[in-house]
């Protein structure tokens, strides 16, 4: 089986791949493999996954949405992910943090959530662990938030995965003078639509602090409700008692 995307070689052939690899081509390995040999058959056949980090079992059932984003991993380059009307939203890079600083700095953006790292390259280095091994692995996370107008980072937003029943949680941060204009709302219900029809959720949760009243609204809007209190775990703080709330799709 061999199928072709772009500059994409997706194969079930061993030898075909290794080829392929060698010439510089990126290529999706298929399950199962024609030309493995056993372990101490005498030949070796042992892949190095650095050059093939991603395989599938189905080629036939690959839409073009998902080759596009292993396209863009294999090329180091951000996915980009959707557009509202007046926003584009895309995979994060090592070099918005500088601009996240800036967000971050705001006057109340960080009265009701974790900031980041104190030092910058602490920082950069999570931004690029986040990228290789969470983008890779769920397909989604938290993405960068741009003014079409003008490309400037305005915030981040998607989804993560803290909740310890396998919930995607709702994320955002917004850059203040872009507050209170709606596109916190715009871009939610942008990513609940894509978290429904693209990523096959049948229900998204989010974390949100009793005072944090704003918040509290936005997602009740959004058709969120409450669920229970709860206690998150942080890569960069201790827990915090949060109230979470969950939305159903139909």
């Amino acid at each position: 089986m061999q199928r072709e995307y772009k500059e994409l070689l997706i194969t079930d052939e061993i030898n075909t791949a290794k080829t392929a690899r060698a010439k510089g081509r990126f290529v999706v390995l298929c399950y199962p493999l024609k030309g493995e040999v056993l372990p101490g058959s005498g030949e070796a056949t042992a892949l190095n996954f650095d050059d093939f980090p991603y395989a599938i079992e189905n080629a036939e059932q690959l839409d073009e949405n998902y080759l596009e984003h292993v396209l863009c991993r294999f090329k180091g380059i951000p996915c980009h992910i959707l557009d509202t009307e007046r926003c584009r939203v895309r995979e994060i890079t090592p070099e918005d943090v500088d601009a996240l600083y800036e967000i971050y700095a705001g006057p109340g953006i960080t009265d009701y959530m974790e900031g980041l790292y104190e030092k910058r390259e602490d920082e950069v280095a999570y931004t690029q662990d986040y990228i290789r091994c969470h983008y890779g692995f769920y397909d989604f996370g938290m993405w960068i938030v741009e003014d079409k107008q003008n490309a400037a980072v305005i915030g981040r937003a998607g989804f993560d995965m803290r909740d310890e029943r396998g919930i995607p949680e709702l994320g955002f941060v917004i850059r203040t003078e872009y507050q209170n204009k709606g596109y916190a709302t715009e871009i939610c219900n942008a990513l609940l639509a894509y978290g429904k029809e693209q990523l096959g959720f049948d229900r998204v949760g989010a974390h949100v602090e009793r005072e944090n009243a704003v918040s509290v609204r936005l997602l009740t809007g959004l058709g969120f409700v409450f669920d229970r209190e709860n206690i998150v775990q942080s890569v960069k703080t201790a827990g915090r008692e949060l109230d979470f709330y969950l939305k159903k799709f139909e």
